[in-house]
């Protein structure tokens, strides 16, 4: 199919019924894209471009959802369907994303980019639909964290908010995240005089997460690292481990069993921690009142609160 002149190429888009057709109008405008970059053509004409690309994709993402075809589902050994040949998974994820984008919006945000004379590219028009679905996702959260009991023990894994929606493999793309500040405001509860705050944080937000501990009433005193046997991704290094930190309120704290800092576990499952960690934390302070904030989980014994449970 030869690519259509601009004002058909919207009719043409919407009439391919099938992923050959509609990415064949893809490919051919992201060449001509790229073409009309490498001449030096005016960002005018490169976003008119652009915009083909864009629609088709969004198409692409229509159909693909139409059929059932997921990126989860192709991955699976025991998926029931592929991927079309010559689609990737990251280009299914990432059409599939754009077409959530409601029409409406979708429209709005081509023309918003175009008149403020800004680039149109896949990514950018990505990140504005994980800004749209991460909005979704907060409006829909479960009301804020006000609990009444008084706990010794608060052991919390948050699910911390990054700059990096932008990446497939992001917290953002995986469940509703929060701000330190988003925290500290909705996240209420009670703890006896003296209590335990065992609290997981990522390296990158290390220096980030102290207001919050202190704005839950509890003072820094050590870590104890967990290793992963998989690293993720990083900027600057590959990440292989994270920390749990150790943090106390009043007096006579310290713990009737000591384990080594170090923390050994599968990390297969994105953000879950090693299960060993709650029979730890329940030698270490046996008997309390425990409290488990985020929980992915329950756990016999404990108040657990989380959006998954």
């Amino acid at each position: 199919m030869e690519l259509v002149k601009w004002n058909n190429a919207k009719n043409a888009i919407a009439e391919c019924k099938t992923i050959d057709e509609i990415k064949e109008i893809r490919d051919k405008a992201e060449a001509l894209r790229l073409y009309a970059k490498q001449a030096g053509e005016s960002l005018h004409m490169q976003n008119d471009i652009a915009e083909i690309k864009l629609r088709a994709e969004r198409k692409a993402g229509e159909l693909l959802k139409e059929n059932d075809i997921s990126e989860k589902r192709a991955s699976s050994s025991r998926g029931t369907c592929t991927l079309p040949e010559g689609i990737n998974k990251k280009q299914s994820h990432t059409w599939q994303r754009i077409a959530d984008i409601p029409e409406e919006k979708f429209e709005e945000h081509i023309l918003d980019t175009k008149l403020k004379n800004e680039e149109l590219t896949t990514k950018e028009i990505y990140n504005f639909a994980s800004q749209l679905l991460q909005k979704d996702k907060r409006e829909n959260l479960k009301p804020s964290i006000i609990l009444e009991d008084e706990f010794d023990i608060i052991y919390a894994d948050p699910p911390w908010q990054y700059s990096n929606s932008g990446f497939e493999m992001s917290a953002e793309n995986k469940y509703p995240t929060m701000s330190i500040q988003e925290m500290i405001e909705q996240i209420k509860f009670k703890t006896t005089q003296n209590a335990i705050l065992l609290l997981w944080v990522t390296n990158p937000l290390l220096e980030e997460c102290f207001p919050l501990i202190q704005a839950w009433g509890f003072e820094y005193k050590t870590n104890m690292v967990w290793i992963k046997k998989n690293h993720t991704a990083g900027f600057y290094v590959f990440g292989q481990h994270e920390l749990l930190l150790i943090c106390t309120k009043g007096t006579g704290n310290l713990p009737e069993e000591k384990f080594k800092s170090i923390i050994e576990g599968d990390n297969n499952i994105h953000s879950k921690k090693p299960e060993i960690v709650y029979s730890m934390i329940e030698k270490m302070y046996p008997n309390r009142k425990y409290l488990e904030l985020f929980a992915r989980s329950k756990r016999q014994g404990w108040i657990s609160y989380g959006n998954e449970l």
